[in-house]
């Protein structure tokens, strides 16, 4: 799997760009601000049809400009040569092409191109709130499973609805309908969260002797990792998920009420990642949370080759800056065992001397050169 042409305009701080990749990839130097992360942003913007900085369609565009425009080649999942298209513009919104037939929905990409994006603000999955490890476990089992994407979707809307309903019963407008709604509204909660709760489990087990194997190698063999899934509810993930949901929810109905929002459930979930049996956002040391980051994202990317069969794409931003040359080179040791990849950094020097198998791009103010 690899993107091999991109072309663009009106991209970021990009007016018009047509650059060919090799299927190993490339290395784009290049100072601050000057379009590295933005090129690594088109790139996952064309297979994903969304930033990887979760920034809007309407931020992409190029300042004065009133829409962009994507287009790029490569070979998808299944071995297949296929062609993107995306259109944004500020007023009529997206148009999306694959291989030159107009698709409504963005999920139709999903499952083309697998896509896995390190930098250095993957620390917040290991120690930042239990909501990064979420979207972390969501983003890269929904690229290898569209009923999970769904289940996610249908999970907000009752989300949405059965907290409404609780605002309602809890807010003195009491009808005698409103608990039967409430009821409604739980087993559809208990049915789909179940679905997410063990689709979550079942990827966290065979996800931790990969992330095990991994951390291994770029630590140096000296410390070991686990995760840990943590149910809201106290939920055994290995048990009756169904049946422990609607008990959770008899024990917290009084609480859910008065603050008029659901208490239990995947939105509220958590891993835990620990080091030697240490918690991680307790005790673990700057570059402890950078190296679990690193291992935890390149085991998201094996995942994704075991399950699918293919290589992902590799998206690297200014990973290597606050590694030690050891480090860096223990890293690069792992990436040799995946396909392409694009690498963002500031100076060469960051590498260690790694990477020489990858072809150079010079980034400045927008343009591209080939070094």
């Amino acid at each position: 799997m690899f993107v091999d042409f991109l072309s663009l305009r009106n991209f970021r701080n990009y007016k018009a760009l047509e650059l060919n990749f090799s299927t190993s990839g490339h290395i784009f130097l290049g100072g601050n601000a000057q379009g590295k992360t933005n090129l690594l942003e088109a790139i996952h913007y064309l297979c994903m049809a969304r930033s990887q900085r979760k920034a809007s369609e309407e931020e992409l565009i190029r300042e004065g400009a009133e829409q962009l425009y994507l287009n790029g080649m490569g070979l998808a999942a299944g071995n297949r040569r296929v062609s993107v298209e995306i259109l944004f513009a500020r007023e009529n919104g997206r148009r999306l092409k694959i291989n030159d037939a107009v698709h409504r929905s963005t999920s139709d990409l999903l499952g083309l191109f697998y896509v896995v994006n390190l930098s250095p603000e993957d620390v917040a999955v290991v120690m930042g709130a239990p909501r990064q490890r979420r979207r972390f476990l969501n983003s890269f089992i929904s690229q290898i499973s569209i009923s999970y994407w769904a289940s996610l979707l249908e999970y907000q809307k009752i989300i949405q609805h059965r907290n409404i309903a609780l605002r309602s019963r809890s807010g003195g407008r009491w009808r005698a309908a409103d608990d039967d709604e409430l009821e409604a509204w739980a087993q559809q909660l208990v049915a789909v969260g179940a679905r997410i709760i063990r689709k979550r489990g079942q990827v966290l087990k065979k996800l931790n002797p990969e992330v095990q194997r991994l951390h291994q190698k770029i630590s140096d063999g000296s410390e070991r990792i686990t995760l840990t899934y943590k149910a809201a509810g106290d939920l055994d993930v290995n048990d009756d998920i169904e049946e422990q949901f609607k008990l959770a929810l008899e024990r917290t109905r009084e609480k859910e009420l008065k603050f008029g929002m659901t208490l239990v459930g995947p939105h509220r979930d958590d891993v835990v990642v620990t080091v030697n049996g240490m918690d991680l956002r307790i005790f673990g040391s700057q570059g402890q949370h950078r190296t679990a980051a690193i291992a935890l994202k390149l085991a998201a990317a094996r995942f994704l080759q075991q399950a699918r069969g293919e290589q992902p794409i590799l998206l690297l931003d200014d990973v290597f800056a606050e590694l030690d040359q050891n480090r860096t080179r223990l890293v690069f040791d792992v990436l040799a065992e995946f396909g392409q990849m694009f690498i963002a950094t500031a100076k060469e020097s960051d590498l260690a001397g790694c990477g020489e198998s990858l072809g150079r791009m010079i980034i400045a103010d927008g343009t591209v050169t080939l070094s």
